[in-house]
């Protein structure tokens, strides 16, 4: 049986490019980071053929921490 601290440490471990449904690399998520203040979140959406949603995600430190 896995106690709760395993189930919280594989969680924590399939975030961001853990995880193997990542849509974006490291690389572009930072990226993502870099550019957000002079871009918006939609045109780096459709630069990054990604959601709005995960750019709002990135940016506000729920996904890819």
């Amino acid at each position: 049986m896995h106690s709760m601290f395993d189930y919280q440490r594989v969680r924590l471990d399939n975030r961001g490019g853990g995880n193997g449904r990542a849509k974006l690399t490291a690389r572009q998520v930072e990226r993502v980071k870099k550019e957000w203040p002079t871009k918006s979140q939609s045109q780096l959406a459709r630069e990054l053929n990604v959601s709005a949603t995960t750019i709002h995600r990135i940016v506000n430190g729920v996904t890819w921490i």
